[in-house]
């Protein structure tokens, strides 16, 4: 009788050893969860002025071998006007630029080939979607190194695809600045006029020259 109590106590004792593991693992044991995030913050607050400076140094370093000018500067933000964006590439017409980009598109044209990308202006372009398409003519050597890389989903479409944060710092000339505008269409039985309206988008566009581009890496 006394060994099958005992038994009985060592099957109840294993079935415990069971549920505090899966309690253990489902709620996680140490640290309260609080604690945990709090842990999590401290250590994310502390990367930001790391990342920050490697910013700096890398973007220094590429405006330093390009003679180049950074761009959006601080002063430009989601209040300016197109006048402040046109003054100030009018007013470093002479140099080349440098700026971060999502790589958006590569293009063939009659022209030669264009690569498209998105500099976002302001600390909630995510949400606003507000920057610059700088259209670029690039080379068919210098094309290859955005072709080997693999795309983003071109399905995921508006703020979504900018949370990541850009893909490259660029270095490009630009020729033009001017808001982005929207064409549509209307009217397409034979004979019949086709009306054409348009609206000025939050967006501006750009044409230049491609120059060079360095990845930037991702956290």
């Amino acid at each position: 009788m006394k060994i099958r109590n005992m038994e009985k106590l060592r099957i109840r004792l294993a079935l415990l050893t069971v549920v505090i593991s899966i309690t253990c693992f489902n709620t996680g044991c140490g640290p309260s969860y609080e604690n945990r995030q709090s842990k999590n913050e401290e250590e994310r607050k502390e990367l930001i002025p790391k990342n920050q400076e490697n910013e700096k140094r890398i973007i220094g370093q590429i405006v330093n071998k390009n003679n180049a000018v950074y761009f959006p500067p601080e002063n430009l933000g989601d209040t300016a006007f197109t006048y402040d964006f046109q003054e100030f590439f009018k007013t470093h017409s002479q140099k080349s630029f440098v700026f971060k980009g999502y790589l958006e598109d590569i293009e063939q044209t009659e022209n030669g080939i264009i690569v498209e990308f998105f500099c976002p202006i302001g600390r909630f372009h995510f949400i606003t979607e507000k920057g610059i398409r700088f259209r670029l003519t690039i080379s068919e050597d210098s094309v290859k190194q955005f072709l080997k890389r693999e795309r983003k989903n071109p399905m995921v479409l508006g703020s979504r695809s900018y949370i990541d944060g850009p893909d490259y710092y660029v270095v490009a000339k630009v020729k033009k600045i001017e808001r982005s505008r929207i064409y549509m269409f209307d009217g397409t039985a034979n004979g019949e006029e086709v009306e054409i309206d348009s609206y000025i988008s939050k967006n501006y566009l750009s044409i230049g020259l491609f120059i060079d581009a360095v990845g930037i890496p991702k956290n």
